[in-house]
């Protein structure tokens, strides 16, 4: 067969004949040709480089030669051939070739497993003297049913050395028995399968196995065809390494508060890394029962996911061997083995168990009193019937991701699981809540009910996402947690859904999760939970949880699509006879889903007739032409009504024909009318000229009239609509100008702040950036007044965040009250540094090193340098601590850190803190010129640890990205992608694209826009802003 190899290997499938392909570029494509099965080498050898791994194929370098004529005709029609194929890919768009490239991989079905019995057997000391350390062995056995004749049995593998000489198939039931053997007890099943694997009459001859490492499957070939319907038991052995590369089975290496050196065994199998682990069949559409036995060395815990059912001693390896419940149907990717040595556990009385390190567990105190509330929460809500006895909360030092849902065992970065309400801020315990109640809320949405496929990974993201905000709201019982969705999500989405490389969310066709980052991952991720929140909205809170409820109730340990969801939910409203509007959930949920982006809805208000005139259209802020027609659900109020209480829609509006509506007849120039209450509409709203004059006008002279959460609308809304051209910019800065002097909610300044922190990469010159700073302090004057500086430990009010927020921005550009706070507190000593900074609580310590690292005495700033290499520091401490490095404006300095950071292991410094410290320079450095040119000098080093921590590498992109817009940064980071282009595996060259897309659009305001925000911002300063 004919290969062709370019840099990474692809598989596509053309004309029956197997191609393996590497794009090199969207528009270009290099081919090189070798053909593996005809010798074309020269008989002087001089040089024979190595194979290229999992093929059988070799580069020759060889001495002048003349050709035969039929060799030289021969190449001549490959050539034409590859031409040919090369003319057919350059048809196609990047992420279809990916698509064609997956369909290679993909396993026949043929063969649906039923159940699993796995043996794992680690090695992680130097005792042994058969096996290397970091090795494992194992053995699976699988029942597998046959669906159609077959004589092929595919699975998958990857990395594995598979024992095929004590590979065996044996035949368990002919098909008539099959639904016999279906409903077989679980304990009779696995006392059957050590019985029919002591038989020989049933062993079915195999012809031969083949190993596709490039496929990563591994296939066996039977003799005789297997019948339809038939069970057969399918027994392999296989070794394997335990790496450090964070997928499959994996190591992580900790230094302990007793400055040891410790290992944790982890697993990470999301998306379709079990392979890696045990031959399997990986696809997300094989559910089967898992029986896990682990061999568990002296001095290691293991868990799985589920409660352990027996342990023994094994005398030969001085090892426990525990064996776990069985699970129920899932498919392989919620999977989990972990080993932990070290660690100490907080049960609650439900047995959930939380675990972290020894040293860290005094701060756990918090977390085990969180989660059972949550549980107990999400069970009402949802349902009581999770088929688990206990489930494991496990702290990583280092994780791979944010955190694994797996079935009965959760792991998260071990950050998110400390909270001391003495030591840290309200913004840590939000991120803790808000983590940990994403990944229970999984355990329903992800591994009770599981999507059919991986294009439907926004669905499942999509209630967890919602509900977790939900359970943080009734755990914390404060206000700001009931508003902090629209800006932690639904502000975040709809900038990034309103990009020209927004997408579809029933579009986006992910063959696995890996291919996510082929689209933007803020609209995959969030966009779903913003739509959940609106159908909440829209049919009312009672019509939703009873959907909710019969939901989860009729797919229980079930697959599902999109339409199974929507049409559970207007089975169940209708049902109960309470919603009154003539269309269906499942109408509206495909508008919403299948179109891009979203709308924008026009009000006009005629005042003399006493009528409002609604209009929708596609919104863009990157002036491409959109097309699209949503059921948009229409609430809104006046200020005659004044009623901002109900969030249920009015009317429809689902066609670009306008709809009218009849006002009162006062024929006042001073009505005005809002809509989208509350903003739980997923759509801009804008108003006529008129109409945005009288609301500012309003809120001028009755601020508080109108509520917390329209005064956000109002102000986030307007932002977009400048950027987009559809308003001047004496808007939205009219609206941040009243903020500044009314305001005293947390909610309205954090979205005034990130507006202005989305604008500040705009600005090209010194000029222009200090017009800004100053338009920021002036800003922030009256609030940093009215907020001190000063924590109280143990408070977790608004207040306390608030203050946070505001300082920081006021500390970043130098307030002079900051700095005297701040070197009040530090008093400039490293000796008095402990006893002073222990007033500072949480976040406002990470403002307070900032602001003593930027006045440069280097003694200082190594001794926070010393601190955040220190294992004994608790890694929250060592976020602050990032936030004082990266704020120096010595060059040397931030080198020689980088460069530590960049080419150390990860052992006391982790990844985590190591991006953050990126994400800080990206803040403060005063020269982002001088970042890019760090970025491309470290980025190789930096990618290759982050390459499977896909979280931190997209928290890693998306945040400098916040703060880059001129011609100049764009030119950086198109040298940056193309410099490194070579190393990046597909998916994270378009995290780049995605960066690039923002900073054209940044270009872009710049050239329209910066004159007219300039000339804003100077009339603010001089008095003189019209509202």
């Amino acid at each position: 067969q004919p290969r062709v190899f370019v840099n990474n290997i692809l598989h596509v499938n053309y004309l029956s004949t197997r191609f393996q392909l590497s794009v090199e570029s969207a528009s270009c494509y290099t081919v090189v040709v070798i053909i593996t099965d005809y010798n074309i080498t020269s008989e002087k050898m001089v040089h024979t480089k190595p194979k290229i791994p999992g093929s059988n194929i070799e580069f020759h370098r060889a001495g002048g030669k003349f050709v035969t004529y039929r060799t030289a005709i021969f190449l001549v029609i490959m050539f034409l051939s590859i031409l040919v194929v090369v003319f057919f890919l350059g048809r196609f768009s990047l992420a279809e070739l990916y698509k064609l490239a997956d369909d290679a991989s993909v396993l026949l079905q043929l063969v649906d497993p039923f159940h699993y019995s796995l043996l794992i057997k680690p090695i992680l000391d130097n005792t042994n003297i058969t096996s290397e350390r970091f090795t494992f062995s194992g053995q699976v056995d699988i029942l597998i049913r046959i669906e159609e004749d077959t004589k092929e049995i595919q699975l998958n593998s990857r990395r594995l050395n598979i024992l095929t000489d004590r590979t065996m198939l044996r035949r368990v039931t002919d098909p008539e028995e099959r639904p016999h053997f279906e409903n077989m007890m679980e304990a009779d099943l696995l006392q059957n399968i050590e019985l029919w694997k002591s038989v020989t009459e049933n062993v079915v001859s195999i012809r031969h196995q083949e190993i596709l490492i490039a496929n990563e499957k591994f296939t066996i070939y039977t003799i005789d065809p297997l019948l339809a319907g038939s069970v057969h038991l399918l027994s392999i052995h296989f070794k394997g390494k335990i790496d450090e590369e964070a997928i499959g089975l994996y190591r992580t290496k900790y230094i302990d508060g007793d400055n040891k050196l410790r290992w944790i065994i982890n697993t990470k199998f999301e998306p379709n890394n079990a392979r890696q682990m045990f031959p399997c069949f990986d696809e997300i559409d094989h559910k089967a029962l898992f029986s896990i036995t682990v061999y568990q060395p002296k001095g290691y815990r293991a868990f799985s996911n589920m409660a352990i059912k027996s342990k023994y001693m094994d005398e030969d390896s001085d090892a426990e061997v525990i064996e776990f419940n069985t699970t129920p149907r899932l498919p392989t990717y919620l999977i989990a083995v972990i080993l932990t040595e070290n660690f100490l556990s907080h049960s609650s009385q439900d047995k959930q168990n939380i675990w972290v390190r020894s040293n860290l567990s005094p701060e756990t105190t918090e977390i085990t009193h969180i989660i059972p509330r949550l549980f107990s929460y999400f069970r009402v809500l949802f349902s009581d019937n999770l088929p688990l006895d206990e489930i494991d909360f496990v702290g990583i030092p280092d994780a791979s991701a944010r955190g694994m849902e797996s079935f009965g065992m959760i792991t998260m970065e071990e950050n998110n699981f400390l909270y001391n309400p003495l030591k840290y801020s309200i913004k840590q315990f939000e991120t803790m809540t808000l983590s940990v109640g994403f990944l229970i809320a999984q355990q329903w949405f992800s591994n009770m009910i599981t999507p059919r496929s991986w294009s439907l990974f926004w669905l499942r993201e999509a209630f967890a996402k919602y509900f977790s905000y939900m359970g943080l709201k009734e755990i914390s019982k404060l206000d700001y947690f009931s508003s902090s969705f629209l800006v932690n999500e639904l502000r975040d989405v709809m900038y990034a859904d309103s990009m020209s490389d927004s997408e579809p969310l029933f579009q986006i066709s992910l063959k696995t999760p890996k291919h996510i980052r082929l689209f933007n991952q803020k609209i995959v991720r969030k966009k779903g939970g913003c739509l959940i929140r609106m159908l909440e909205h829209f049919i009312g809170s009672i019509n939703f949880r009873h959907a909710l409820k019969e939901y989860i109730k009729k797919w229980y340990l079930k697959s599902i699509s999109s339409v199974d969801v929507w049409d559970s939910f207007d089975d169940s409203i209708n049902n109960l006879k309470m919603y009154h509007f003539n269309v269906s959930v499942k109408q509206v949920m495909q508008s919403w889903t299948r179109n891009k982006g979203y709308p924008l809805v026009s009000i006009q208000i005629n005042r003399k007739a006493g009528i409002a005139k609604f209009k929708q259209e596609p919104f863009s802020l990157s002036k491409e032409d959109r097309e699209g027609i949503w059921y948009i659900p229409i609430s809104y109020t006046t200020q005659e009504e004044n009623n901002f209480n109900s969030t249920k829609p009015r009317f429809w509006l689902t066609s670009q024909s306008p709809v009218t509506v009849s006002l009162n007849k006062n024929n006042s120039l001073s009505t005005w009318i809002m809509a989208n209450i509350d903003q739980t509409g997923y759509y801009r709203v804008n108003y006529d000229i008129a109409t945005w004059d009288v609301l500012l006008s309003h809120l001028h002279g009755n601020y508080y009239s109108i509520p917390e959460k329209s005064r956000y609308q109002l102000l986030d809304d307007a932002f977009a609509l400048a950027y987009a051209g559809y308003i001047q910019y004496s808007i939205p800065l009219g609206l941040a100008a009243l903020c500044a002097q009314n305001e005293n909610h947390i909610l309205l300044w954090e979205g005034t702040l990130r507006q202005l922190t989305f604008m500040k990469g705009i600005f090209p010159d010194e000029h222009s950036k200090e017009i800004f700073r100053q338009f920021i302090l002036k800003l922030l004057k009256r609030i940093a007044h009215y907020l001190n500086y000063e924590n109280r430990g143990g408070d977790k009010s608004d207040r306390e965040y608030f203050k946070y927020i505001v300082n920081k921005e006021s500390c970043r550009y130098d307030h002079e009250g900051c700095v005297q706070w701040a070197n009040a507190h530090f008093n400039g000593s490293i000796d008095n540094e402990e006893t002073n900074t222990e007033k500072v609580l949480g976040d406002l310590k990470g403002v307070l090193y900032s602001v003593v690292a930027r006045q440069d005495k280097y003694e200082d700033w190594l001794h926070f340098f010393d601190k955040i290499k220190d294992p004994k520091v608790d890694p929250i401490e060592k976020i602050y601590l990032a936030q004082g490095l990266a704020s120096t404006n010595n060059i040397t300095a931030i080198d020689y850190m980088l460069s530590y950071i960049s080419y150390t292991d990860d052992s006391a410094v982790h990844k985590t803190t190591k991006v953050e410290i990126w994400i800080q320079l990206a803040q403060h450095l005063q020269n982002l010129d001088t970042f890019l040119v760090m970025i491309r000098k470290y980025w190789e080093p930096t990618y290759l640890k982050l390459q499977n921590h896909a979280d931190l590498l997209h928290k890693f992109v998306d945040n400098i990205g916040l703060y880059l817009g001129t011609k100049k940064h764009l030119k950086s980071v198109y040298e940056l992608r193309n410099y490194h282009f070579s190393i990046c595996s597909p998916e994270d060259k378009m995290l780049f694209n995605h960066l690039i897309t923002e900073i054209e659009f940044k270009i872009s305001l710049q050239e329209s826009h910066l004159q007219q925000i300039l000339g804003c911002f100077n009339n603010y300063l001089r008095g003189s802003i019209e509202y």
